[in-house]
């Protein structure tokens, strides 16, 4: 894009250069081993870098169709998902949870409603559950480990981010207010997915983007507030997600 047009679009070609050299150098100094970004304004996009690695240890590149693992940006879907619930009239911000979900209708959880659980103000465990893969890949299983711990602080007291445990305890909500006609995936997928047509993203990893992910890699050492070996597990997670959705779907067949 010439510079007049850049300048039109309020940005400045010199500056916007400064961004891909700077991945380079950040790849280059080990601080990562690939980066993709785009950059818009009213439709033009005034920037895209694809830079690195997709995979360090098989030497892929990274192309511009990479999938990566989001994530927290998750917890955005599931807001979105349990918001478009309210707005319909099915669920309301301000009810306890423990109408749709009776396990959390004792010691101290009867408090806890939706606004608590998307404002991290739940009181609900906000580090890594102490749990298998398997259970932190299934919302019901997490719903209940949550349902069964005592909280961290009464609801509404604080803010505490939690990192994986309030947004499942959302997303078994939603699906409960569905009636159970559908998975959380499946929620996702039909709500809002397939209308944005957001045609690589879904909720877990699915077999047609496999070859085109990229596996989590920490590319630092030591402490942190999640240690590396513990967000490289979603490798780990993904991998046990598709095979259950594997077996599921072998299931459905043979029925």
């Amino acid at each position: 894009m010439s510079s007049e047009k850049l300048e039109r679009l309020g940005f400045d070609a010199t500056r916007l250069a400064r961004v891909g050299a700077r991945v380079r150098q950040d790849i280059e100094a080990g601080r990562y081993h690939g980066a993709a970004l785009v950059a818009a304004r009213r439709g033009e996009v005034v920037a895209e870098v694809v830079e690195g690695l997709a995979d360090r240890q098989a030497g892929r590149p990274l192309g511009r169709d990479a999938v990566f693992a989001t994530m927290s940006v998750a917890k955005q879907f599931t807001n979105v998902l349990a918001l478009s619930l309210v707005e319909r009239g099915v669920l309301r911000l301000h009810a306890p949870i423990a109408e749709w979900l009776p396990q959390f209708g004792t010691m101290g959880k009867e408090k806890i409603n939706l606004f608590h659980l998307l404002t991290h103000t739940s009181g609900i465990c906000s580090g890594m559950p102490g749990v298998s893969p398997e259970v932190r890949i299934n919302i019901e299983a997490l719903t209940a480990y949550a349902a069964a711990l005592p909280l961290e602080s009464r609801p509404g007291e604080r803010v505490s981010y939690s990192l994986m445990v309030a947004h499942s305890v959302i997303g078994a909500l939603c699906v409960r207010a569905d009636g159970g006609k559908r998975t959380f995936s499946q929620m996702l997928e039909q709500e809002i997915f397939a209308p944005l047509k957001m045609r690589d993203t879904s909720m877990g990893l699915r077999d047609d983007l496999r070859e085109r992910y990229c596996p989590v890699k920490a590319a630092w050492s030591g402490t942190g507030v999640i240690p590396p070996e513990a967000v490289e597990r979603a490798n780990l997670i993904l991998a046990n997600a598709g095979m259950r959705n594997a077996r599921r779907r072998l299931r459905h067949h043979h029925r």
